[in-house]
């Protein structure tokens, strides 16, 4: 099961951005190299992203904060056809690090 459907929101994790850019996935294909995107907040501005760019979680697998691409804005909801039966259909924790701590120092990084 791939990280990316259709629907799903992701935001930037560049720490400049402040979660301002936000993006909708309209198509994906598992398996392809490219999703088509869009503006969450308006739905226009319809253009392919690498899916290398949209990235599982919010965190390196080394536990940094990253500054490239994006990370799904939450934790969303699968859609039932790609859950597999009988399983939670909650994905693992994606929440942005900010969110998850008070600390002043993770707070400015926000994803």
């Amino acid at each position: 099961m791939t990280h990316i459907w259709p629907g799903r929101i992701f935001v930037s994790c560049h720490p400049m951005d402040l979660g301002d850019v936000r993006l909708r996935v309209v198509s994906y294909t598992e398996g392809d190299a490219r999703a088509v995107v869009v503006d969450a907040s308006t739905g226009k501005r319809r253009r392919e992203i690498l899916t290398v760019s949209l990235h599982p979680t919010a965190r390196t697998r080394a536990g940094k904060t990253r500054l490239t691409g994006y990370a799904p804005a939450g934790e969303d909801e699968a859609p039932a056809d790609l859950s597999k039966p009988g399983a939670s259909r909650r994905t693992g924790s994606t929440a942005c690090p900010a969110d998850a701590s008070s600390s002043a120092s993770l707070r400015a990084w926000t994803c």
